[in-house]
């Protein structure tokens, strides 16, 4: 499964725009983020916490359950990190965690955890169901690589 993603952040009193565009999130903070997503996974509040968006957490989660496919025991290792600009994602900087794990039936899976400040300036998850071996492509397919490993 692969998500292209549009991670406008606005709002009315801070319109989305080049001068008002939050931070991109630090590595370490969006594995603070992934930290949390992995101690929460089986919990209900999960989405609520973790997810940019619930509605479309809940239905990557019920898809990824509806397979099988639950969180494993030991935290996925991050392999890289890609940071995509907003004038690639068109709306907020994207930092994106690739992750290598392993699920709770002991199938390999690697994922990308993408994460964005909203308009809250809240550190939220775009792809919060890592599990799910769920992939973040911007629009123009265009990364700068971080750090790998």
């Amino acid at each position: 499964m692969v998500v292209a993603g549009l991670a406008a952040c606005g709002s009315p009193d801070r319109p989305a725009g080049p001068a008002n565009l939050p931070e991109p999130v630090s590595r370490a903070e969006a594995e603070s983020l992934l930290a949390t997503a992995v101690s929460l996974a089986r919990q209900p509040n999960f989405c609520a916490v973790v997810a940019a968006s619930e509605e479309q957490c809940r239905s990557e989660a019920a898809f990824a359950a509806s397979v099988g496919w639950r969180p494993g025991d030991t935290p996925p290792r991050v392999t890289g990190v890609r940071q995509l600009p907003a004038r690639v994602t068109g709306g907020s900087p994207v930092t994106v965690l690739e992750l290598a794990g392993t699920r709770a039936d002991a199938t390999p899976f690697t994922a990308d955890f993408a994460t964005t400040r909203t308009d809250l300036a809240r550190i939220r998850s775009l792809t919060p169901v890592y599990w799910s071996g769920v992939g973040y492509r911007d629009r123009f397919q265009e990364a700068s690589t971080v750090d790998s490993g």
